[in-house]
């Protein structure tokens, strides 16, 4: 592993918030930890107001991502899109499509590593999104 890497690890090892802009336009509140689960691996969690479908619980293991010259790249992923509309059963949305933030919490909080999110922590990221004042440490992705 390189030395940004390893940096980067150690920089998001108990959980990072980022801004990171979306390729179409619109903001995602992004969330890393270290993996609890795998070795040099990373646990994340994409929120956005803008783009809610593509909504995402992300993890990237070892040699799935890299860190050069400031940028995140992904090369490959597990994960589960829990602001799909093709979800049913575990749906975040009512039935005028809107979404219900309880429900969305409920499924963060049931899909991501013990410890990794609380629901407070959620809310606060949420309204910062919907009122665009979302300030974390931009994170470049390729």
């Amino acid at each position: 592993m390189i030395k940004e890497q390893e940096a980067f690890l150690e920089t998001i090892n108990k959980g990072k918030w980022f801004t990171v802009k979306g390729k179409y336009g619109g903001v995602y509140a992004v969330k890393m930890a270290k993996s609890h689960s795998y070795d040099e691996s990373i646990h994340s969690l994409w929120i956005s107001t803008y783009d809610p479908e593509s909504m995402s619980i992300e993890d990237y293991l070892k040699g799935d991502w890299k860190f050069e010259g400031n940028k995140f790249e992904q090369q490959g992923a597990g994960v589960y899109h829990f602001g799909s509309y093709e979800v049913e059963e575990d749906s975040i949305y009512d039935e005028e499509g809107k979404i219900v933030i309880e429900a969305m919490i409920d499924q963060i909080l049931k899909n991501t590593e013990d410890g990794f999110v609380t629901s407070e922590e959620i809310i606060d990221v949420w309204n910062k999104l919907s009122e665009d004042v979302v300030a974390f440490e931009i994170l470049e992705c390729k």
